[in-house]
């Protein structure tokens, strides 16, 4: 179906098993209007009737016609409440089932299998454990969503929630296969009403609340076990009824943090380093040592792309044996996995193998890391992180005596080419220091960046150039030397593209923007001028994230 901005749309009846389809900010019946669009992500950005807007997937929403039939539901969904008298207290409950946590105080080394209701919770569908087996808990991290790490009797583990799991043990009933009843999958309910205070206890996937923060219930949606929050500043967002817990009146209200634009690829866009499941993840995550540590995160990062892309099983399990033969294959790639690891992960960084099907068309690995490092999504962080410890290995220096190891480009000035929405324009203005989330690629060849460019344009983007100036100090004095920046040395196309890596949540100060009047051409691009901080750890780390970089 064609879409254009001002079409009137409204949500599919599968619209929460689309990618970015749910939960957003229009109800299930409700009819919204497109009001931008990214060609490249195949995103819409839909305006609700309440005023507030949320990024679909064409998969998610449909055009709305006058005479078209009602939209049939997956599962029961409560409809938006009325509005209420003045001075009359809320009367209407929303009613939840409360899940509770079937996994309870498990340990490492427990035999664990599958709950009845494991299709529901999360992930657990796309791991390696089958109904009717038993796995054993390989590592618990209680600090996750999904926090134990489940390993199955074919060898390969898994993260699970504590819903997706429970305790096996000798005499059990056997496990109730889908569709059939179990007591397990009736749970007692819960209440929230209108207008109740509630306070964020964890997770939140990037929305305007920070955990320990109060906002007050506005919706519910029962099919996809969600409730819509307002957060102090005005801002919607659905969480999870587990993340959430009702408050007294009395409780104070924490003011949310300023919304700096939203991050096209993003789930939300109040999100800072500070406040990221990667920082919480990387900070206690060790550089992988060893080749199976590296390759198990490699694979796992694919596996969670594929489940949120809808990229077929076969097609992830093909594009990670492709990319595990294409380092063994190469002596230096298989001598980089028996002896240096790091040197292996930026192989595989630079690998052009593709990884074809579903919503985001012909990814690399490289697009795929950033792509989950702009997600933050917990559930995989830990595995984007190992792997992220290792590139860093190579790219980041923290030892004074270490720092003649890193390059220096030419002249100190780096390159980058691509697309930048015209939505997203007015996050760049001369002063403005901010982080970019995401391993952030560049050459010190300027050809190399226009060859993106021209890739941009082919697409029909708004096409930009970005040089990134690094402090010319640092040419002669290794002491100014950028110290999360290094020169790939280790790569599958022989550094055919002169690539220079910066660190994931690197800071960025614009310095000079000249705006082109024909984006669209590649020969008159956007110009924009950056300065690359010295050493991220002196800066903030609550600096405003880029939202395209």
């Amino acid at each position: 179906q064609h879409i254009s901005v001002g079409d009137k749309v409204r949500l599919t009846s599968s619209f929460d098993q689309a990618t970015m389809g749910g939960p957003g900010q229009i109800f299930p019946g409700e009819i919204g209007t497109v009001v931008q669009i990214d060609p490249a992500a195949h995103l819409f950005k839909v305006r609700a009737p309440a005023g507030s807007s949320w990024w679909y997937s064409g998969q998610a929403i449909e055009r709305a016609g006058v005479g078209m039939p009602p939209q049939p539901l997956s599962g029961q969904v409560f409809e938006k409440p009325v509005a209420k008298p003045a001075q009359q207290p809320s009367t209407v409950q929303l009613l939840l089932p409360l899940r509770p946590d079937a996994a309870g105080g498990l340990s490492v080394g427990d035999p664990v299998r599958l709950t009845p209701t494991y299709r529901q919770c999360g992930n657990a569908g796309a791991g390696p454990l089958v109904p009717g087996e038993v796995g054993t808990v390989a590592e618990v991290n209680l600090s996750l969503i999904s926090p134990y790490k489940v390993r199955a009797p074919a060898g390969s583990s898994w993260w699970y929630s504590g819903q997706a799991i429970e305790r096996a043990g000798v005499g059990m009933p056997p496990q109730p296969l889908s569709g059939q009843a179990s007591s397990q999958s009736c749970f007692p309910a819960r209440k929230f009403s209108i207008d109740d205070k509630v306070r964020l206890l964890k997770g939140g996937f990037g929305g305007p609340l920070s955990p320990g923060m109060v906002g007050l219930v506005t919706n519910c949606n029962l099919d996809l076990q969600r409730i819509q929050v307002r957060a102090p500043d005005g801002v919607s967002w659905w969480y999870h009824f587990e993340d959430i817990t009702i408050v007294e009146d009395s409780s104070p209200v924490q003011q949310a943090s300023t919304v700096i634009g939203p991050a096209v690829l993003s789930f939300g866009a109040a999100r800072t380093l500070l406040s990221s499941n990667f920082k919480q993840a990387y900070d206690v995550s060790p550089c992988p040592e060893n080749q199976h540590e590296l390759l198990g995160a490699v694979k796992a990062m694919i596996s969670e792309f594929g489940r949120i892309s809808d990229v077929p099983i076969p097609h992830c399990n093909r594009f990670f044996k492709e990319l595990e033969k294409e380092v063994f294959q190469d002596p230096n790639g298989l001598k980089d996995l028996l002896d240096d690891i790091p040197g292996a992960a930026q192989r595989l960084w630079t690998s052009a193998i593709i990884l074809e099907g579903g919503q985001r068309k012909r990814q690399e690995l490289c697009s795929i890391v950033n792509h989950l490092l702009r997600l933050d999504n917990p559930e995989v962080m830990k595995e984007v992180s190992i792997f992220v410890r290792a590139l860093n290995k190579l790219s980041v220096v923290r030892h004074m005596g270490d720092l003649q190891k890193l390059s220096f480009p030419p002249n100190g000035k780096l390159w980058r080419g691509g697309s930048l929405p015209d939505n997203l324009r007015d996050f760049y203005v001369p002063g403005r220091k901010y982080r970019v989330p995401m391993v952030l690629a560049s050459s010190m060849d300027e050809s190399v960046a226009n060859n993106f460019i021209a890739l941009a344009e082919a697409e029909g983007l708004p096409t930009v150039r970005w040089s990134i100036l690094l402090d010319p100090r640092g040419s002669t004095d290794v002491n100014w030397r950028c110290s999360h920046v290094n020169l790939v040395m280790k790569s599958c196309l022989g550094n055919k593209e002169a690539e220079f890596l910066f660190a994931p949540y690197s800071v960025f100060t614009v310095k000079e923007i000249k705006w082109s009047a024909n984006p669209r051409s590649g020969r008159y691009p956007h110009e924009i001028t950056l300065a690359a901080a010295v050493d991220n750890q002196d800066e903030p780390e609550d600096l405003p994230l880029a939202p395209y970089a």
